[in-house]
């Protein structure tokens, strides 16, 4: 899907792929309508909204979509994964965050939340710390985002020479500076303005770090 940080990546990857005349097979519970009906994209749905907390249906994710992968991984000719996101092993798995790393933080959640909120993050990244490990170890090829993802691969023993460094883009041709109207908005003139896109539950994008340099 395109509003969502992982997945607009996703889509841009298997955009670019149909553009250069493959097939493409995607494993998602949600795929973007223009992909659906391209003639190129095989669809495999995985249902997991019915599922309470993201903790369960990561792991409904992670069985299901293993269990078709294993079925049927003599008809790929390559898997591309991201993270800890699948049981089955990869060719390529795309790294855009280390919970290993996370987990170390001094502003992890459960250091700053003494509650039952505070547990299940905790136990959200130590699982996924865990399963991490062993997805990185199942790839061919490890893509990290950064140079500071690629350091926490290698901290937890991932193999430098199986580590890419691949940067994420922007399309420019969908996000250029446009003419500012805070009237038309409702915004207060002559004032600074901040718009944040990303997850706020967690302290994890450090927008608390923004908030208090800019004070």
């Amino acid at each position: 899907m395109k509003n969502d940080g992982q997945g607009r990546v996703n889509y841009e990857v298997a955009k670019e792929a149909i553009r250069r005349g493959y097939h493409v097979t995607l494993l998602a519970s949600n795929v973007a309508p223009e992909l659906q009906q391209s003639n190129q994209v095989n669809w495999i749905f995985i249902p997991v909204k019915r599922w309470p907390t993201a903790l369960i249906r990561h792991l409904v994710f992670s069985w299901r979509s293993g269990n078709w992968l294993n079925q049927h991984r003599s008809e790929l000719d390559l898997v591309k994964v991201n993270g800890s996101i699948t049981r089955a092993g990869s060719d390529v798995n795309a790294v855009h965050f280390v919970h290993s790393s996370w987990l170390r933080s001094p502003a992890h959640t459960s250091r700053l939340r003494r509650d039952l909120y505070g547990l299940y993050q905790w136990l959200v990244t130590t699982l996924n710390a865990h399963w991490e490990k062993k997805s990185f170890r199942q790839a061919k090829v490890v893509v990290a985002v950064s140079g500071k993802v690629k350091k926490e691969l290698v901290d937890i023993g991932v193999p430098p020479e199986s580590i890419r460094v691949i940067v994420n883009g922007v399309d420019l041709q969908e996000f250029y500076p446009g003419v500012a109207d805070r009237k038309q908005l409702g915004l207060p003139e002559g004032v600074p303005l901040a718009f944040f896109a990303g997850d706020i539950r967690t302290p994890r994008k450090n927008l608390d770090t923004i908030l208090h340099a800019l004070v």
